[in-house]
């Protein structure tokens, strides 16, 4: 969700349980700056995407402590 400029990306895809012992597949998942190991992991596979309409997102923006405030109309 991009709340400055209004827009959310919708994916639509099928979700896959990695089996836990799949070792092969959950060490490549790994990052290398991160120092616990993947244990579970769930694959989707995209088959859809949309870029959806703004009129429904309330603009949320921050100010500059970091701060969040919603625009009010």
């Amino acid at each position: 969700m991009d709340y400055v400029n209004r827009t959310r990306l919708k994916l639509l895809g099928r979700i896959r349980l990695v089996d836990p012992q799949d070792l092969k597949t959950l060490a490549a998942l790994e990052q290398a700056d991160f120092r616990a190991p993947v244990e579970r992991s769930y694959l989707i596979d995209v088959e859809g995407f949309d870029w959806n309409c703004p009129k429904y997102i309330t603009p949320v923006l921050r100010n500059r402590s970091g701060r969040r405030w919603r625009c009010l109309k």
